[in-house]
């Protein structure tokens, strides 16, 4: 009926002088309109157009309708009006409401008219307009019924529709196979489903995505009635299982090394015990004062009972070849910082082991002859001496000579990073040294989303004229910088008293005129002079680059000490940097930062031309600085997108509730799944919330997953929540309630609940019962055999660990007997023996 429509609208338009239409909705509107032209014309004369209507609305309108539009008219002109307007009236007299509301019809219609009007004539109705009008609901039928069609495309483009959807005849059996679909639905009790889909004319994308959660919805709801396990899941037994198992395990690892001291006293009781002789001449060294025998002998008589009484040993590597015999001494030899051992200086102590663990980190300081030439060498005067001189050269180290020949198995990689308290500190060596050699570290974000890490620009000393000021400027910049430095050093020590810090240098002379400049500055101070006394724990160290490797303290200060020349151009004379294997000392000084990293330098990133560093140190220097002037932004500590669906979906739901969250939080691989800010602090935050998603299942243990996570992240200053995917999906709006209370409890700082103290209390070892009664001084034969055993029991029943020695001595002093003749040890030896079921 399209072409008829089509015509019957061009008809109706052309005879009343309306705009053309070009859409049914238009179509519909001008034919409405002509109908109610002519519905006017059925109750009033032509000559209404061009009366006085709004007058005759007046005159026929009651009280209520003049005051609302403040009309002011006599009784005499209201009753005139009203007399003029029923004379209008087609047939019969009107009511004064009827009459009021055909002339409101009259002003409407003129008023929609003169809109569409384009002659400017009088409104007039039309020949076609009920037959359009009927054609027009058979058509929009029509057009309602095919989905790829719609009442505001205009009707040439619903002409072409339709001419193309006859002409295609796949559409159709399409059309015919969608119909056996949908019959077939609906006996699958999909009826809500379709009808809401053709109700909301859903395109094909929202119609499959509705159908996918359908059936995935009931195919989790089908998994869920037949499975045990699911359908019993219940989050809150979860969430007390995992913490059950924190508690246990947190426990277990506490009381390890009990455990392990008790099998390592067991040991020596049974050795010194098989070895009677071997304890006798080691006791006998330990009781004298002087004229010890040397431990390689000691070693070589008393190779059973020495080893069991001291099981671990700590030595340097060039220690053990003065100190221990030749021979395989251990069951295992453990080298610590083993990238700063050279293969030569190892192998004497590889050999006196049966089993060798090699741990370092190859990225970090290689081996070093710095004491040797710091104790015979007179450090280099100037700048250009100082930049050749370096003490360590990167040449294969223990753990490089053993990594390169060792299978891949016997090789592993530790991946997670527990010093700094803020993932910044470590994000750039993590980028620039570790990942790009497939050792990525596993970090953890801090609670606070502050600057931790930044940059002190120390103007240089103003260029003098003259060639001879060069190394005076230098040195002029210098002493600006090591200024700054002592002024962070004071302000820390007035500012976070509480904090260790440490400051590192490139160069050794640099130190000295740190240490120098303190050591003046703190004559005037004494109330600082506590925090730099020389003691055990040293809170506060200056040591250059080549002294820092296994350092860690809360601040460090980086000063890099070397400045522009007189002119402002920079030398790149960078020390230490500049020789092989200058970048992993760097990676030594930028990773001992515990909480907050300073950089002072006297030029910054900018000042260097990349074209001009040559070095991979000078070359990590220049980023490093860029890195510290972003205040550490340049490693992106920002959100993500949400993992997988259905983290989105708890993005979207928290989010809603009221709580800030940023998804996917932190620098590196392992990120926080959401991170909750503080409402009046964007910087802080104070809630981790994970769900059991994809970094969840991708640890591979349970104390990976369940503690070791959230212990660290507790101890970095989060609160920390858990979420249960299947808690989420059948309970999600108690799911939501438990999140917010736990965000409003971090907001307001509520503790925890600490979890009940698994174990008892450690108590001294008291024996079982009395001890059987003996009389004191008789022979040895004059005592029964079994009340001997008895007593050996009783000995032993508080379960400490003796030697038969000390079992003997202590039986012995409770018989009274002063003297070990041979007949009283036998006797006792024998109840020994017989207690211990031996």
């Amino acid at each position: 009926r399209l072409p008829e429509l089509r015509r019957l609208v061009a008809q109706a338009a052309a005879e009343c002088g309306l705009h053309p239409v070009s859409t049914m909705d238009e179509a519909r509107s001008m034919l409405t309109l002509l109908a109610d032209v002519e519905s006017v014309y059925a109750r009033l004369r032509p000559e209404v157009f061009t009366g006085p209507v709004d007058a005759w609305l007046v005159a026929t309108g009651d009280r209520a309708y003049r005051r609302t539009r403040a009309a002011k008219a006599g009784w005499l002109e209201r009753r005139a009006g009203r007399k003029a307007a029923a004379a209008l009236w087609m047939s019969g007299r009107p009511g004064k409401r009827e009459l009021h509301q055909a002339l409101a019809d009259v002003v409407d219609v003129g008023r929609r008219w003169r809109a569409v009007s384009v002659d400017g004539r009088a409104p007039r109705g039309s020949s076609v307009t009920q037959q359009a009008l009927v054609v027009l609901e058979e058509t929009a039928r029509d057009v309602a019924a095919v989905p790829v069609m719609s009442a505001e495309t205009p009707l040439d483009q619903l002409h072409w529709q339709a001419d193309a959807l006859a002409a295609d005849s796949h559409g159709l059996d399409r059309a015919v196979r969608r119909n056996q679909l949908q019959l077939e639905l609906r006996q699958w009790r999909a009826d809500r489903l379709l009808d809401e889909l053709t109700a909301r004319q859903a395109g094909a994308d929202l119609a499959v995505a509705a159908f996918d959660h359908a059936w995935l919805t009931s195919v989790l709801d089908h998994i869920r009635a037949n499975d045990p396990r699911l359908r019993g899941f219940d989050g809150d037994v979860l969430h007390a299982a995992a913490e059950e198992f924190r508690t246990a395990d947190a426990e277990h690892v506490r009381q390890t090394p009990a455990r392990v001291r008790r099998a390592a006293a067991a040991h020596m009781v049974a050795v010194l015990d098989k070895f009677p002789e071997e304890q006798d001449l080691v006791r006998r060294e330990a009781a004298k004062k002087s004229r010890h025998l040397p431990i390689r002998h000691l070693f070589e008589k008393a190779p059973h009972a020495l080893p069991a009484i001291k099981p671990c040993w700590a030595m340097s590597p060039l220690l053990v070849s003065q100190v221990l015999p030749a021979q395989r001494l251990f069951d295992v030899v453990i080298f610590d910082e083993a990238s700063q051992v050279l293969p030569v200086d190892g192998i004497t102590a590889v050999m006196r082991g049966r089993q060798l663990v090699v741990a370092g980190d190859e990225h970090q300081l290689p081996p070093t002859s710095f004491f040797d030439k710091v104790d015979s060498e007179v450090e280099p005067l100037d700048a250009a001496e100082e930049d050749a001189e370096a003490y360590t050269d990167d040449v294969e180290s223990l753990l490089q000579a053993f990594s390169s020949v060792l299978p891949l198995p016997q090789v592993t990689h530790l991946a997670w990073h527990y010093r700094s308290r803020d993932e910044r500190l470590i994000a750039f060596s993590n980028a620039h040294i570790y990942a790009p050699h497939g050792n990525e570290l596993v970090t953890f974000p801090g609670g606070a989303a502050g600057p931790t890490l930044r940059h002190v620009l120390v103007p240089p000393a103003p260029s003098r004229s003259g060639s001879s000021a060069r190394s005076e400027t230098a040195t002029e910049s210098a002493s600006a910088e090591v200024d700054k430095v002592v002024e962070l050093i004071l302000d820390h020590y007035e500012t976070r008293p509480d904090e260790s810090l440490g400051v590192i240098t490139m160069g050794i002379k640099h130190a000295d005129r740190i240490d120098l400049a303190l050591r003046r500055a703190l004559a005037t101070r004494s109330h600082l002079h506590r925090f730099f006394a020389e003691r055990g724990n040293e809170p506060f160290f200056v040591k250059n680059i080549e002294r820092v490797q296994g350092d860690e303290r809360d601040a460090i200060i980086l000063s890099v000490g070397y400045a522009p020349g007189p002119d402002g151009r920079m030398l790149y004379r960078f020390g230490p940097l500049n020789q092989q294997g200058g970048h992993r000392r760097l990676n030594v000084a930028v990773t001992r930062a515990k909480r907050r990293m300073t950089v002072v330098s006297s030029f910054s990133s900018h000042d260097l031309d990349p074209a001009k560093l040559r070095a991979d140190g000078a070359r990590m220097l220049r980023s490093y600085l860029q890195y510290a002037e972003s205040i550490g932004a340049a490693a992106g500590i920002t959100g993500g997108v949400p993992a997988n669906p259905f983290e989105a979906d708890v993005l979207e739901k928290l989010t809603a509730a009221g709580i800030p969250l940023i998804p996917q939080y932190g620098v590196g691989g392992h990120r926080i799944d959401f991170a909750a800010r503080h409402p009046e602090d964007p910087n802080r935050m104070v809630l981790a919330i994970e769900a059991d998603g994809s970094a969840y299942h991708a640890s591979p243990t349970a104390r990976d997953r369940d503690r070791l996570r959230q212990e660290h992240l507790e101890r970095l200053g989060w609160r920390f929540h858990r979420i249960w995917s299947t808690d989420w999906f059948h309970r999600r709006d108690a799911e939501i309630a438990r999140a917010v209370s736990a965000y409003q409890d971090a907001v307001a700082g509520v503790p925890d609940e600490e979890p009940d103290v698994v174990g008892r209390a450690v108590v001294p070892p008291a024996r079982v019962g009395e001890a059987p009664e003996l009389a004191i001084g008789l022979p040895i034969a004059d005592y029964p055999f079994e009340k001997l055993v008895d007593l050996m029991r009783w000995i032993e029943s508080d379960g400490r660990l003796r030697t038969s020695e000390d079992v003997l001595s202590e039986a012995m002093a409770r018989l009274g007997f002063a003297r070990r003749g041979p007949r009283i040890v036998d006797t006792l030896t024998r109840a020994i023996q017989t207690a211990r079921g031996a």
